[in-house]
């Protein structure tokens, strides 16, 4: 009797285990694939033509990015630098100022002539753009320009914070740009489009200290774009050191510009 009840309990058991009714399929996710994205040495982007070459810089593509992505920062370099750069060259080429330094040229190029102007300033602008910034982050003013920023903005606190909010109300495509004026003050100032301090054009008139580009090239193919957080991590990334270089250069007795 017994062992006829075990034999029930047993083939019922088998039944239940082939019963499929009650079963949930459970979906395993897929491992998350992790793209790392290679970019190029920016050493490996030569100019055409001569005298101007791409301003050598002493980091990568992706070393900045809470400032700009790699991407950006590939594209802006390596396409809009470098076209400026081969344009300015066919430029002086053709009107025999090969001898000028690119300062020179931005003094004294005719307004009237808007290409000219244009490549001269895209390629000064850029090319101070991207030798002040460093890998090195949160580097200090020298004690003299420490000193004659205190002076002309309360603080390097203040300074900061009217730079931001300048370059964040500003609309277009700009630059602004921290300049030693013709009065030996700094000055916080916008130009238009490619152009600089330094031309004739220029509503305020000086010498660039630093500068930081708000073309939407400059941050829009990042993922998230905010000008905002944009112009607030550049100065994490500000060279300070080459800054305040500048700075005691112009105020020397004989000040080469």
């Amino acid at each position: 009797m017994i062992k006829h009840i075990l034999m029930a309990l047993c083939f019922l058991s088998l039944l239940s285990c082939n019963d499929n009714s009650n079963l949930v399929e459970v979906q395993i996710p897929e491992p998350e694939v992790i793209v790392q994205t290679n970019f190029a040495d920016p050493r490996s982007f030569k100019a055409t033509g001569l005298p101007f070459k791409l301003s050598p810089v002493e980091y990568s593509f992706d070393t900045f990015p809470d400032f700009i992505d790699g991407k950006t920062f590939e594209f802006h370099y390596s396409n809009i630098y470098l076209s400026y750069t081969n344009n300015l060259n066919k430029q002086v080429t053709e009107k025999n100022w090969e001898t000028k330094k690119a300062s020179q040229i931005c003094k004294e190029i005719n307004p009237e002539d808007t290409t000219f102007l244009n490549f001269a300033g895209g390629y000064y602008n850029h090319s101070l753009f991207f030798e002040t910034l460093s890998p090195k982050k949160d580097t200090n003013p020298s004690e003299s320009l420490n000193n004659a920023i205190d002076e002309n903005f309360g603080s390097v606190e203040n300074f900061k914070k009217q730079f931001i909010l300048k370059g964040i109300n500003t609309k277009g495509s700009n630059w602004i740009w921290l300049v030693l004026n013709n009065d030996q003050k700094l000055e916080i100032t916008i130009t238009l489009n490619e152009e600089n301090p330094l031309m004739q054009k220029s509503t305020v008139k000086g010498f660039p200290l630093l500068c930081l580009d708000l073309w939407e090239h400059a941050y829009l193919l990042n993922n998230n774009p905010s000008k905002k957080n944009y112009i607030e991590a550049f100065f994490t990334y500000v060279d300070w050191n080459k800054v305040s270089e500048r700075y005691e250069q112009l105020t020397a007795v004989n000040p080469q510009s």
